[in-house]
C-alpha cells in the first residue's frame, strides 16, 4: 500500500510539472537566442520582445532587467571597442558599417529637366583603404572621401592627406531625433556662397528599393544663398538604414527662376559586407 501511495504521489507531481512549465525559463531561452542572433540590436530587440511574448507588465520588467544584466556581464567593455564597431547606447548599431571591402551598388536615375528624358546607370561605393591619424581610424572610399563612426554619429572628411588642420565634420548624426538640425560645410558655385543645414526629418521612414524595404532615417539638406538670402528646401534628401548605410537619395538643383528642380534618384540594388 505504501509503495502504491508513493507511486501515485510521484505521478501527481510529474503531471503538475507537465501542466505547469516554467514560463520565465521559456522566455529567457527565447531571449538568449535573440541575443545571439541580433547582437548589436540587443537593446532595441529586448524592448520589443514583451509584445511578442504577450507577458504581463510585472514579468515584462523582470525579463528586461535580466536581459540587460546578461548583456552587461557578457559583452566587452565599449571603451575597448574600435569606434567604427562601437555599439551606440541608444540603438545598439552604427549608421553605416565601415570595413575594408564593404560595397554598396546603386541604380541611378537622372532626368534632363529640359527634355524630360531619363538616363539610368549604376554607381558603386567601396571602402578601399584605412588610415590612422592622431590615433583615429578613418576608412577611405573609391570616392576620395574618408569616414569614421564616432559616438555622435558618422564623421566625414575630404581627401586623404592629413598635413592640414582637422577638417572633419559630422555627416550623419546618429542616433538622432526628428527635428534636429546641424550644419554641413558651405560651398561656392558660380560666385554665390551657399550654406547647408541638415535636418533629421524622420527616424522611421519605410523606403522600398530593388534591394528590399528598409526602415530608414530621413535626412533633408536645405540650402541658403548667403548673398541673396534665398532659401532652397529640399536640396537633397537622404535615407539611411542603421547597420546597412545609404539606401536612397533624391537630388534637386536650382533651375529656371531660381526654383528647385528634381533631377536625380539613387536606389540601393545590393550590398556586401566583409
Amino acid at each position: 500500500m505504501q509503495a502504491d501511495y508513493q507511486e501515485n504521489e510521484a505521478k501527481k507531481i510529474n503531471n503538475r510539472q507537465e501542466l505547469n512549465p516554467q514560463p520565465m525559463l521559456f522566455n529567457m531561452n527565447q531571449a538568449e537566442e535573440s541575443l545571439r542572433k541580433l547582437k548589436r540590436n540587443f537593446i532595441f530587440s529586448a524592448l520589443r520582445m514583451p509584445d511578442k511574448f504577450m507577458i504581463n507588465p510585472s514579468k515584462r520588467a523582470v525579463l528586461l532587467s535580466l536581459l540587460i544584466i546578461l548583456f552587461v556581464t557578457s559583452c566587452k567593455n565599449p571603451e575597448e571597442l574600435d569606434d567604427n564597431l562601437r555599439i551606440t547606447p541608444l540603438t545598439g548599431s552604427v549608421i553605416m558599417p565601415l570595413n575594408i571591402g564593404n560595397t554598396w551598388i546603386y541604380k541611378v536615375t537622372e532626368m534632363d529637366t529640359v527634355s524630360g528624358q531619363t538616363t539610368n546607370y549604376f554607381d558603386t561605393i567601396t571602402i578601399t583603404e584605412v588610415y590612422t591619424f592622431s590615433n583615429e581610424k578613418w576608412f577611405g572610399t573609391n570616392k576620395n572621401l574618408l569616414f569614421a563612426n564616432k559616438p555622435a554619429g558618422m564623421m566625414q572628411r575630404e581627401g586623404k592627406h592629413f598635413s592640414y588642420a582637422d577638417s572633419s565634420f559630422l555627416y550623419y548624426k546618429y542616433p538622432s531625433k526628428t527635428g534636429e538640425l546641424y550644419p554641413l560645410p558651405s560651398f561656392i558655385e558660380n560666385g554665390d556662397s551657399f550654406a547647408i543645414s541638415r535636418e533629421v526629418s524622420s527616424n522611421n521612414e519605410i523606403i522600398n528599393t530593388p534591394a528590399g524595404s528598409y526602415d530608414c532615417y530621413k535626412f533633408t539638406d536645405n540650402l541658403l544663398d548667403t548673398k541673396n538670402l534665398f532659401r532652397y528646401k529640399p536640396w537633397r534628401v537622404l535615407f539611411l538604414a542603421p547597420n546597412i548605410g545609404l539606401i536612397s537619395t533624391l537630388n534637386y538643383k536650382i533651375g529656371k527662376f531660381g526654383l528647385l528642380e528634381y533631377y536625380k534618384k539613387t536606389e540601393l540594388v545590393s550590398y556586401r559586407f566583409n
